[in-house]
């Protein structure tokens, strides 16, 4: 507590801080948090994650102890411990889990028992499941890497058309503002998506390519934010470009391209999408689509160069628009000018009319004044 004087007194100034510690101790109320995982081939790691923990008004717990039981061998059994619990969603990951397996989750919630009376709750986390052919996810899980900061791929793509292209993805991001991840909070919920959809449109085999297409990547909320590293902000683009490889072995690649956006002129700072490739893995189903499988672990940057002009597929995509749009200018302006010529007509066509109506309107009074002058010779 501090006493600060009135505005317009300056015979006094804020005073020091009176302060006391103090304890609040009492029941936590357990809520009903969700449990989704992760499951990655490329390093056989299973992440669990714990979210909807709504805590902050009372106290995080200490710590989280995930345990996972094989449901086909009950001695088949690995444990997860959480210890940094500083927000309502968190993840524990193990590589000890088995191959094709399935197993059930228990999480037992424990808190600080000098400040929380009931301080362990156990509950029920449902299944996860282990795969020695492809990655799996559980519904949106909500997931980043590090590749790039505010950048990722895809985790996983179930029926893919090969012929037909189209999805080969979502990037699942929870972050809704600017600064720190993709897109910018709105009002409703398609503008509040700031989730990244891949789509894909086929075009000609590349060399040594089975199937190949081009990529776009796009959000929703309207716009993709991009953090460059080492540069103090972020700005926002409408839509990042790439191509994608499948081949005949049974693996793809994925490659986005370098795209500059902007330059900060105050502080001289480079805003770009990195030019960025992924590799991975596709098994095919008995109607001949194909599940796609992200390699994260081996994802990496492949242009570092920092080019302050548009090129790439960006460039041809705005000069297209830009041709579209003087089209566009060019024909409206045409359109215009008939009109202007029609106006002018009715405008010279009332201004004729107007002038006979004078004119009549002229002898008229005239002959009045001249009866009004010679009353007897009516």
């Amino acid at each position: 507590m501090v006493a600060i004087p009135d505005y317009e007194n300056t015979d006094y100034t804020a005073s020091g801080e009176a302060k006391c510690d103090y304890m609040v101790s009492g029941e936590v109320e357990y809520g009903e948090p969700t449990f989704s995982y992760m499951w990655s081939i490329f390093g056989n790691e299973l992440t669990i994650k714990v979210d909807g923990m709504n805590y902050s008004t009372t106290a995080y717990p200490t710590s989280i102890l995930l345990t996972l039981t094989n449901t086909a061998d009950s001695g088949d059994v690995v444990t997860i411990e959480i210890t940094d619990v500083s927000s309502s969603s968190v993840t524990g990951s193990t590589e000890e889990a088995s191959l094709d397996a399935t197993y059930s989750i228990s999480a037992e919630f424990t808190w600080d028992e000098t400040y929380v009376s009931n301080p362990s709750y156990t509950t029920d986390g449902g299944t996860a499941v282990t795969s020695s052919e492809e990655n799996l996810i559980s519904g949106e899980f909500y997931y980043s890497s590090d590749i790039f900061n505010s950048f990722d791929f895809p985790h996983v793509y179930e029926g893919f058309d090969p012929e037909a292209g189209g999805s080969v993805g979502v990037w699942y991001n929870e972050n809704t503002s600017v600064s720190s991840g993709w897109g910018q909070e709105e009002e409703s919920d398609e503008d509040t998506d700031t989730n990244a959809y891949f789509e894909a449109t086929p075009i000609e085999a590349n060399d040594g390519a089975l199937y190949s297409y081009d990529i776009v990547i796009s959000s929703p909320c309207g716009s993709i934010t991009a953090t460059p590293r080492l540069s103090p902000g972020s700005a926002n683009t409408e839509y990042i470009y790439g191509t994608l490889d499948l081949y005949e072995d049974g693996t793809f690649t994925m490659e986005v391209e370098y795209q500059y956006i902007s330059t900060d002129m105050m502080n001289a700072s480079v805003y770009y999408v990195p030019g960025v490739v992924c590799n991975g893995v596709y098994t095919t189903n008995s109607d001949g689509t194909l599940n796609l499988s992200y390699d994260h672990e081996n994802a990496s940057e492949t242009d570092y160069d920092i080019v302050t002009e548009l090129t790439g597929k960006a460039a041809e995509v705005v000069a297209a628009s830009a041709d579209s749009e003087a089209e566009v200018e060019e024909n409206t302006d045409a359109e215009v000018m008939p009109e202007t010529d029609t106006t002018a007509e009715a405008e010279t066509e009332t201004e004729t009319w107007d002038g006979a109506e004078a004119e009549e309107n002229a002898d008229a009074e005239a002959d009045a004044e001249t009866d009004g002058e010679n009353p007897d010779e009516g």
